[in-house]
C-alpha cells in the first residue's frame, strides 16, 4: 500500500530464570565479563552520542538474580537529554518534520516475577501522537557488580506508524536502585517497511512511581505460562542436521530476498522453530522472542478469514454467503451495485468491483492510498465502496484491500446481530481463537483499527503485529491441527480445507492478471500449484509426477507464511517487496509429513 508524499505529510499535520516473585534462596552473584557499553556512569550521566551494539541491552549469561523489585511505573521525560538520528531512507522527507523524530509519551507500569519485567498493557498502544503508536513488550531485570548496588533493566519497544503497519524496533534500558530509576537509555536501530528507515538513539530522565498494580499476580502467571508454552528454537542450520536423510540445503532459505532486507526468518516443522538471527544495523536484536513483526496482508489470512471461519463454526452457518448489503446498510446506499456481493466475495478479491483489471494497480493507486489513511470509519468505509461495478461477483480476481476491510466490518457486524451491540470482533477472536492457538498477549492485545482508536473498527486487511513463535503458532493451527485446538474443533474446518487447496473441488480464483499460470487466491489465502510439468518449475529438479499445492499467507513489504502440505512451514518478514519462496518449498517438500499433519 503504497503512500503519496502528500497524503503522509497532511496525515502528520492532522526464557531463563523463570523465578516466581518472592522465590527462597540468595541472590545470585553475576559471573558475566563487566561491561564496557552503556555502563552505570553513561547510565546516570553520560551522553548518547551513536548508536552502540544491540547486546548492550541483551540479558547477559550469567546475569545474577535482581535484588530489588520493581512494581509501579516507569514515567519517560518529554525530551532526550541527549542523542539524535540518522536517516537511511525517506522517500517522502517526513523525518524533517519534529512529530516523526518525536517519541510519543511514555509511561509503563510493570511487574516483575524473577528476572522477567512484564508490561501490564502488552501490544499495539494507542498513543494519540501524530505520528507514532507503540509497542511495549516484557523485558529482563537483573544484576550486574558494576552497577553500584542497582539492578539492570532492559525492555524491547516499537514505534507503529499511525496509518500503516509499518515497524521500527529498538531497545529501553536504565538502572533501578528500589526507590529510583537512572535516565532511560534507548535506541531503534530495525525496521519493517519499504519507504523509511533510520536509527534514533538518546537518553532521557525517567522517574520511578511505586504503586500496587492490579492483577498482578495474574499477570505474572500469564506470563510465565506463556514463555513455558512457546515453541522449543533450534538454529536453521540444524533442520538439515536433525533430518540428514532429506539432504536439505540450508543455503536456500532466504534464497531471492535482500539478506541486509531481512528481520526474521524461519522454518516450523515436527514441533521446532528453526529460526536464523534477527539482526539489526548494529548487531542482533536483544530481544528476539518479542520483536514485533508487522502482518501487512498476513492479517486478511489471521484476522478476516478466521473470523468467517470462527463465526460459521460456532453458528452454523455459511457467513461468507450472506449478502454484504444485508450487513452493511451503507453499502445498499452506494451508487454502485453491490447488491449480489457476498463476503465470501470479498474474501476472494472477486466483488467485480475495481477500475483497473490490471495486476494490484487499484492496489497501488491514488484512490487506495486515500482509503489506508482515512482514520475515521464512516469515510474509509464510503471509500471503500466508492468503486464501479467492472464484472459480475465471483468471477475475476482484482486484489484491494479495501474489499477485505468490507468483508470484517460485513463480519463485525454478523457478531453484534448475534452477540449484541457492545460485541468486538477482535476480543471475540481473542477469546475464541487466537487465546486457544496459543497466541502471544502483545499479539492478542489490539489490532489497528479505524479511528485510531482502541474502540474503532478492525481493519481486517492489515493491522496485526507477530512474533516468530505467533507465526509458527499460527501456521501450526491452520495448516497441521486445520482449525482445532484445545481439543475442540474451533474452526469451519470444510472452508478451511479449502482455502488451504485441500478440497480439489473448489480451488478458488486464477490470479490471471499476475501473468503466474500456478497462482491462485482463496478466502485471503494465495496458493501456487507445484507440478513438474510446469516450465515454471523446470529449474527445481522436482521429480517426474510432482503435483501438490503450497498455500501462503503474504503481506506487502516481502512478509511470507508458506505452509506446505507435509507440515512444514517457511517463513520470513522483511522489507524490499520481494516475494520468494520457490527454493525453499523445493528444500522443505524433501521432509516426511510431520507427526498429526491430516492425510489430504
Amino acid at each position: 500500500m503504497p503512500l503519496s508524499r502528500r497524503r503522509l505529510l497532511a496525515a502528520t499535520a492532522a526464557t531463563a530464570a523463570l523465578v516466581p516473585v518472592g522465590a527462597a534462596g540468595p541472590a545470585q552473584a553475576a559471573r558475566h565479563p563487566r561491561r564496557t557499553l552503556l555502563t552505570a556512569r553513561e547510565l546516570r550521566g553520560g551522553e548518547a552520542t551513536a548508536p552502540v551494539d544491540d547486546s548492550a541491552f541483551a540479558f547477559p549469561a550469567g546475569a545474577g538474580s535482581p535484588r530489588h523489585h520493581f512494581r509501579g511505573s516507569l514515567r519517560l521525560g518529554a525530551t532526550d537529554s541527549s542523542g539524535g538520528c540518522t536517516v537511511l531512507e525517506d522517500r517522502w522527507d517526513l523525518m524533517a518534520s519534529a512529530a516523526y523524530r518525536s517519541l510519543p509519551p511514555m509511561d509503563l507500569t510493570f511487574v516483575q516475577t524473577g528476572t522477567h519485567l512484564v508490561p501490564v498493557t502488552q501490544g499495539l498502544q494507542y498513543t494519540g501522537h501524530t505520528a507514532w503508536n507503540a509497542i511495549v513488550g516484557p523485558g529482563r531485570i537483573w544484576h550486574e557488580d558494576g552497577d553500584g548496588g542497582a539492578d539492570r533493566a532492559a525492555f524491547p519497544f516499537t514505534l507503529c506508524h499511525r496509518n500503516t503497519n509499518d515497524t521500527f524496533s529498538g531497545a529501553m534500558t536504565f538502572l533501578f536502585d528500589g526507590r529510583g530509576v537512572s535516565d532511560v537509555r534507548f535506541q531503534i536501530t530495525q525496521e519493517i517497511c519499504t519507504w523509511l528507515s533510520f536509527d534514533r538513539w538518546g537518553r532521557r530522565a525517567a522517574a520511578y512511581v511505586p504503586k500496587s498494580v492490579p492483577g498482578a499476580g495474574r499477570i505474572r502467571r500469564a506470563h510465565l505460562a506463556e514463555v513455558a508454552d512457546r515453541i522449543p528454537v533450534r538454529p536453521l542450520e540444524r533442520l538439515a542436521i536433525d533430518y540428514p536423510e532429506a539432504a536439505i540445503d540450508t543455503a536456500n532459505f532466504g534464497r531471492g530476498v535482500t539478506t541486509s532486507a531481512i528481520s526474521a526468518l524461519g522454518v516450523y516443522y515436527n514441533g521446532v522453530n528453526y529460526t536464523s538471527a534477527t539482526r539489526t544495523r548494529h548487531g542482533v536484536y536483544a530481544f528476539p522472542e518479542s520483536l514485533r513483526l508487522p502482518s501487512y496482508s498476513i492479517a486478511k489470512t489471521a484476522l478476516a478469514n478466521l473470523a468467517r471461519l470462527r463465526l460459521s463454526r460456532k453458528y452454523g452457518e455459511d457467513v461468507g454467503a450472506l449478502l454484504l448489503t444485508d450487513l452493511v446498510p451503507e453499502a445498499a446506499d452506494a451508487p454502485a451495485g453491490w447488491s449480489a456481493v457476498t463476503v465470501s466475495d470479498l474474501l476472494d478479491m472477486a466483488s467485480g468491483h475495481y477500475t483497473s483489471p490490471g495486476y494490484e494497480v487499484d492496489e497501488n493507486s491514488g484512490a487506495m492510498d486515500d482509503f489506508v489513511l482515512a482514520e475515521g470509519q464512516a469515510a474509509k468505509t464510503a471509500l471503500a465502496l466508492d468503486w464501479p461495478q467492472a464484472a459480475d461477483p465471483g468471477t475475476y480476481w482484482n486484489y484491494r484491500t479495501s474489499d477485505t476491510y468490507l468483508a470484517t466490518l460485513a463480519l463485525a457486524r454478523y457478531l453484534r446481530r448475534k452477540e449484541g451491540d457492545g460485541a468486538d470482533l477482535f476480543a471475540f477472536l481473542d477469546e475464541e481463537v487466537y487465546r486457544p492457538a496459543g497466541l502471544s498477549a502483545g499479539f492478542r492485545a489490539q489490532c489497528l483499527r479505524t479511528d485510531n482508536s482502541a474502540s474503532g473498527q478492525p481493519l481486517g486487511g492489515y493491522g496485526l503485529y507477530l512474533t516468530q513463535d505467533d507465526a509458527a503458532k499460527l501456521s501450526r493451527f491452520l495448516n497441521v491441527r486445520l482449525g482445532r485446538a484445545a481439543g475442540r474443533q474451533l474452526l469451519d474446518r470444510t472452508s478451511l480445507s479449502a482455502s488451504l487447496q485441500r478440497d480439489p473441488r473448489d480451488r478458488g480464483l486464477p490470479c490471471a492478471s499476475s501473468g503466474k499460470s500456478y497462482l491462485h487466491y482463496h478466502q485471503c489465502t494465495w496458493a501456487v500449484h507445484v507440478e513438474a510439468v510446469n516450465p515454471a518449475f523446470a529449474a527445481y529438479g522436482y521429480a517426474d509426477g510432482t503435483d501438490f499445492w503450497v498455500p501462503s499467507m503474504s503481506g506487502v513489504s516481502g512478509d511470507e507464511i508458506v505452509m506446505l502440505p507435509n507440515g512444514a512451514t517457511y517463513y520470513y518478514f522483511s522489507d524490499n517487496a520481494e516475494y520468494a519462496y520457490l527454493w525453499p518449498v523445493f528444500e522443505l517438500h524433501k521432509l516426511p509429513a510431520a507427526e498429526g499433519t491430516p492425510g489430504l
